[in-house]
């Protein structure tokens, strides 16, 4: 696994659902070159998972939306020691009737933990009505 990889894995823990256009909005790819072989790895080992929403009759393509499985949160745990508050989907992802809603609620986290880091603030523990409680993964078997 790349230094690439391991990023988007961490980002996903850490926003729950990311697009690509999020993960070039962190500043983790310029451009979306070859983001997709890196994002298809980690879904054939089934670390991540995706959600195509299609076409919207306004609005043309949907991004896909990226999101970590129980597998690669045992990963970032178990191998990366990973040490954050996970956030995942407890089950399959069905929003497309508040996909702009979610999608926009990520966008103002993704811009408000940049605004945190160019400030040198730090929260601590903050949680907000977007993230469910967080899922507890057994380590081990």
């Amino acid at each position: 696994m790349n230094r690439l990889q391991t990023e988007i894995l961490c980002t996903l823990a850490r926003f729950k659902y990311c697009t690509v256009g999020h993960f070039m909005e962190l500043g983790l790819i310029k451009d979306k070159k070859h983001i997709y072989s890196y994002l298809k790895d980690l879904r054939q080992r089934k670390l991540i998972a995706r959600k195509v929403f299609g076409v919207h009759l306004a609005r043309g393509r949907l991004e896909d939306v990226y999101f970590l499985l129980i597998k690669g949160e045992r990963f970032l745990l178990e191998k990366l020691g990973y040490e954050e508050q996970i956030h995942r989907p407890k089950r399959n992802v069905h929003f497309i009737n508040d996909y702009f809603h979610r999608m926009a609620c990520v966008s103002f986290q993704v811009h408000f933990y940049k605004w945190l880091i160019a400030q040198k603030k730090d929260l601590g523990l903050y949680e907000n009505y977007y993230f469910q409680k967080p899922v507890q993964v057994k380590l081990g078997n």
